[in-house]
C-alpha cells in the first residue's frame, strides 16, 4: 500500500481521514512541516537581521519604496519598537532610531500616497500625530496636521481615506492632498459597532469592516458617494486580521475567531478553518492576544501569526500557512501549523531589485527576520514533527504490516530523523527506527559524494509491534540544521485472522 503525506487535520478523528485517489492521507498531527506541490517539506529557518535592540517587541516592520521627484527610486528599511521608529542599514545589519517618545505598545498601520510626484509613507498608532517620511536620507520625519486618533489610511481614487479609533466615522481627502479633510461619511447607525479596517480591491472596490458587518463604499466622486451594506452577520476581529489573497480578502470574524474568504459579496463569504483546524480552539482568544495576530502572503503562501493557547510566552508564537493557488478537492486550503517563529509584523522585499524577501519582526524581542535562509530559528532547534491519520488495513481482521519503505528527498548534513508507527492507535517507544538524512553517499578519496537525491530507505516491523487493524507514521526531528522534503511510504499490509 502506498501512502502520501497530506496536510494538516485537527478536528476528524485519526480513524476517519480519508485516503484520496492519490495515496495521500492528511496527518492528525504536525508541526513545523509544510505542504505545497503534493509533498511535506520542513519549514525554512530564520536568520536575524541585526543584533537585538531591546527586549521589546517589533509590531511594525516595513520595506519603503519611495519615488522622487527626479524619476529615481530609494528603498528603505523601516521598524516600529516601544514607541520609537528605526531605520536599517541592510549591509550592516544595524537599526537606528530616528523617531522617538511615541506611544509604547502602539501596533502601528501605514499608507503610501503619491504627492507631488514623491511617494510620501504616513505612519499611523491612533494615540500620536501621524508622521510622514519622503524617503530622505537623513531618515528625518516630519509632523502631519491629521487627527491623533487616525489608525489607519488607504489610497483610493486619488483620496486618502481615513478610520478612527472607536468611530464609525470613515473621512476622505481632497484629490491629491491626503491632509487636507473634504467630509466625512457615517458607516452604519449601530452605537455598539465600529471601523476596524478599510481596504481597497479590484475593478475600484472599496470595502470597510466593522467589528459586526461589512460596508461596500459606490461611487467615484463625492457628489456619488454612497455606502451599501454587504452583511451584518460577520465582522472583523482586529484591525490586522484581514489580508488580501487572490481575488479577495482572508479576514477573522468577531463571533467565532474563524478565518474566512470574502470575495466581495454575501454569497462568496466561505469558512476556511472550521472543518480542519478548529482555529477557535487552539488561538488565545484574549482582547491584547487578537491584537496582534497579523497577515500576509508570500511566495504564494499565506501565513497567519497568532498566539497558541499552549503558548509558554504571552506572544505570537505559531503561524497557520497554506498554499494559495493549490486548493483541496473540496475547496478548503492545504493548512500547516508552524510553532516557534515569534512572529509579530510581516513585511515582503518584492521591488526593486529586492529578491522577494519574507523579513518579520519578533514578538519576543527587538529584532528583524529574515526567513528562509537557515535551518533554524535564529540558533534555535526546530522541532519538527508529522503525523498521519490511521490507515485501516482491515476492519475486521487483524493484519500484518512490514516492509516499510520511506521515500523523500534527503539534506546534505549526515543526521538521523526518527521514523515511527503505531497500530491501533497506540504510541510505542520501541517501533522506531532512525532514517538517514543524507541519504545513501560514498566517501572517494577524502571528499563525501551524495550518491542520490532520494531516500528510499526500507525499515522492518518488529514482530510484536506490526499486527494490528490499523497504522499511522509518524517522522519525528528535533536537531539542529536538518534539511528535507517528505514524499511517500509505501508498505505491505497482508490479514493474519479474522476478529471474532
Amino acid at each position: 500500500m502506498l501512502i502520501r503525506f497530506g496536510s494538516y487535520n485537527r478536528v476528524a478523528p485519526p480513524h476517519e481521514m480519508p485516503i484520496d485517489g492519490n495515496g495521500r492521507i492528511q496527518c492528525s498531527a504536525m508541526k513545523n512541516f509544510i505542504y505545497s506541490d503534493g509533498r511535506v517539506r520542513n519549514v525554512p529557518g530564520t536568520q536575524s537581521y541585526n543584533s537585538s535592540i531591546s527586549s521589546n517587541p517589533v509590531p511594525w516592520v516595513k520595506r519603503s519604496y519611495h519615488l522622487l521627484g527626479d524619476g529615481s527610486f530609494v528603498t528603505r528599511t523601516l521598524c516600529y519598537s516601544n514607541g520609537y521608529i528605526y531605520y536599517g542599514d541592510d549591509a550592516l545589519g544595524t537599526l537606528t532610531s530616528c523617531v522617538t517618545n511615541l506611544t509604547t505598545d502602539a501596533i502601528p498601520m501605514d499608507m503610501t500616497f503619491q504627492v507631488s510626484g514623491n511617494s510620501i509613507l504616513f505612519l499611523f498608532t491612533g494615540q500620536d500625530k501621524p508622521r510622514k517620511y519622503d524617503g530622505n536620507g537623513s531618515y528625518a520625519w516630519e509632523n502631519t496636521i491629521l487627527d491623533d486618533s487616525i489608525f489607519m489610511g488607504v489610497e483610493f481614487l486619488d483620496r486618502a481615506w481615513y478610520i478612527k479609533k472607536n468611530s464609525s466615522e470613515l473621512d476622505y481627502s481632497e484629490a491629491i492632498k491626503p491632509e487636507t479633510i473634504e467630509d466625512t461619511l457615517i458607516i452604519g447607525n449601530d452605537k455598539n459597532s465600529c471601523n476596524m479596517a478599510i481596504t481597497k480591491g479590484a475593478e475600484d472596490s472599496f470595502f470597510i469592516f466593522k467589528n459586526n458587518s461589512i460596508y461596500q463604499l459606490l461611487g467615484s466622486t463625492p457628489a456619488t458617494f454612497k455606502i451599501k451594506l454587504v452583511i451584518d452577520k460577520y465582522g472583523l476581529s482586529c484591525k490586522r486580521a484581514l489580508c488580501a489573497v487572490g481575488s479577495g480578502w482572508i479576514f477573522q470574524n468577531t463571533n467565532d475567531k474563524e478565518l474566512y474568504f470574502f470575495g466581495g459579496t454575501e454569497s462568496s463569504i466561505t469558512s476556511l478553518t472550521e472543518k480542519e483546524i478548529r482555529l477557535r480552539e487552539i488561538i488565545n482568544t484574549t482582547v491584547d492576544s487578537l491584537n496582534n495576530v497579523c497577515m500576509t502572503v508570500h511566495d504564494g503562501m499565506f501565513r497567519f501569526a497568532f498566539q497558541h493557547r499552549e503558548s509558554y510566552n504571552d506572544i505570537n508564537d505559531s503561524e497557520l500557512v497554506y498554499p494559495i493557488n493549490e486548493p483541496q478537492a473540496n475547496g478548503l486550503p492545504y493548512w500547516s501549523l508552524i510553532r516557534g517563529t515569534n512572529v509579530l509584523s510581516y513585511s515582503v522585499w518584492n521591488q526593486q531589485g529586492d529578491n522577494n524577501e519574507l523579513v518579520t519582526g519578533r514578538s519576543d524581542t527587538g529584532k528583524l527576520m529574515y526567513h528562509g535562509r537557515s535551518q533554524d530559528f535564529d540558533g534555535v532547534v526546530v522541532e519538527k514533527q508529522i503525523r498521519t491519520g490511521e490507515i485501516v488495513g482491515s476492519p475486521d481482521s487483524v493484519c500484518d504490516f512490514d516492509n516499510f519503505v520511506i521515500k523523500g528527498k534527503p539534506a546534505s548534513a549526515n543526521k538521523y530523523g526518527k521514523f515511527r508507527y503505531y497500530l491501533n492507535g497506540r504510541f510505542s517507544d520501541r517501533a522506531e527506527a532512525n532514517i538517514d538524512m543524507e541519504g545513501e553517499t560514498r566517501t572517494v578519496g577524502g571528499v563525501k559524494i551524495q550518491k542520490s537525491l532520494l531516500l528510499n530507505e526500507v525499515i522492518h516491523a518488529f514482530m510484536s509491534y506490526g499486527r494490528g487493524n490499523s497504522i499511522s507514521f509518524e517522522i519525528y526531528d528535533d536537531q539542529l540544521a536538518t534539511q528535507y522534503e517528505m514524499y511517500s511510504i509505501n508498505f505491505d499490509v497482508s490479514e493474519i485472522y479474522k476478529l471474532s
